[in-house]
């Protein structure tokens, strides 16, 4: 049985707003580390109110899981075809920069 990828959900504005949610997210998760980033600050980046975003993502954990989750769909993608040892020395150096 294989697994099907996720379906998008929402809207095309909808994932589009997510999308740049996540991405400034990330930008401020890597300057700032993850504790010393604020939802509010986030929200502000991305010319929205907390509640705006609150509306995507609920709050700072499930950021960062949709986050972690987003990378891991790249990583299946752009790695695909790889024997596994090449996989992983791949992964890693993903991951160091």
């Amino acid at each position: 049985m294989t697994s099907r990828p996720p379906q998008p959900q929402g809207n095309a504005a909808g994932r589009a707003r997510r999308e740049q949610i996540l991405e400034r997210a990330s930008e401020f998760f890597a300057a700032n580390g993850f504790g010393a980033t604020s939802m509010r600050e986030i929200a502000a980046a991305c010319g929205l109110t907390p509640a705006g975003l609150s509306h995507h993502f609920p709050d700072k954990a499930t950021l960062l899981l949709a986050l972690i989750k987003k990378r891991e769909q790249q990583q299946v993608t752009e790695f695909q075809g790889m024997h596994w040892t090449e996989w992983a020395r791949s992964v890693e150096r993903e991951n160091r920069a």
